[in-house]
């Protein structure tokens, strides 16, 4: 066998690999997606197709939950962490003094970043998402070199067999990949031992009867609900001459010079669906429980309807 041949054989046969392979911890479709999916981004949709669907990002709009969040991570943060090791003489557990990780949870996490607000947003993804994460290298002697926070939206969870690795964007911008003993993960109410569960899923439907209550009241208070009807004469020749009649009609209604007096045409009506003062002392006289209360859409429409 030639010198020339040897090289060709030796380069032909393949190196076995050494690391083992890493994939994605499970794997779901978008038409129907399985729970962890659902619950690892943090959005449910309530039986009720109607009410919204329920995200860390909508939840947070309602002042109760971010009150919550903020009260759970802020007493959190507050505490002070000892580092503690086990005697081998006594056998019990004594404080670390001047230890370079009492320093990073108690001081400074990171180049610029006090540990107070590194634990409070991780506490606080934690109560609101069921997750929080931060990464912490150590060097060669197994010290730790930072403590740092990350946006639970930039970190996923990859696996081989039963380790598991994480993969996200630390502070400097660069995609990593890390083993379990790198991370501090935070989980609430982990099914499977690591992937935690929002809170904000698990009540998704009374969480979504609170917001759709917040947008009911916002819009409410913004006055952009029905509050009457404008009825005009069909007899425009096209499109754009109706399209300028409607413009013409809420010129007038919201004009301060007309005094409340817009101009109609012959067979031109408007009607308010709001309730008059006799309207709402004659509601507030029957009897009928709160939930059977009218509406003031329904009330306007059956009076209406009774010719009164």
């Amino acid at each position: 066998m030639s010198l020339l041949s040897r090289f060709r054989k030796r380069d032909a046969v393949s190196a076995d690999r050494i690391e083992p392979p890493v994939q994605a911890a499970d794997t779901s479709g978008t038409m129907t997606p399985e729970g962890w999916l659902v619950d690892g981004w943090g959005g449910a949709q309530s039986r009720v197709k109607t009410l919204p669907r329920v995200t860390p990002e909508t939840a947070q709009r309602h002042a109760t939950v971010f009150a919550c969040g903020n009260i759970i991570a802020g007493d959190l943060a507050k505490l002070p962490l000892n580092v503690m090791q086990k005697d081998r003489k006594s056998g019990r557990l004594v404080q670390v003094q001047e230890h370079s990780l009492a320093y990073l949870l108690n001081v400074e996490s990171s180049f610029g970043v006090p540990a107070i607000a590194m634990r409070f947003c991780a506490n606080f993804s934690f109560s609101i998402r069921g997750n929080g994460y931060a990464f912490a290298p150590t060097d060669a002697g197994g010290q730790p070199l930072f403590v740092e926070h990350i946006n639970t939206d930039r970190c996923g969870m990859l696996r081989d067999g039963r380790a598991r690795f994480y993969q996200f964007e630390d502070g400097a911008g660069a995609q990593r990949r890390v083993a379990a003993r790198s991370m501090v993960h935070l989980r609430y109410l982990p099914l499977d031992g690591w992937t935690g569960r929002s809170p904000l899923t698990v009540a998704a439907e009374s969480v979504g009867l609170a917001l759709a209550g917040q947008e009911a009241a916002a819009r409410n208070a913004s006055g952009v609900q029905v509050r009457g009807y404008v009825k005009l004469e069909d007899t425009f020749e096209d499109e754009e001459k109706k399209a300028r009649g409607i413009n013409r009609i809420r010129h007038m209604l919201r004009d301060p010079d007309t005094e409340g007096w817009p101009v109609l045409g012959a067979n031109d009506e408007i009607d308010t669906l709001d309730l008059s003062a006799s309207d709402q002392e004659l509601l507030a006289s029957r009897n009928d429980p709160p939930p059977l209360k009218w509406s003031a859409a329904m009330f306007r429409k059956r009076r209406i309807h009774d010719g009164k």
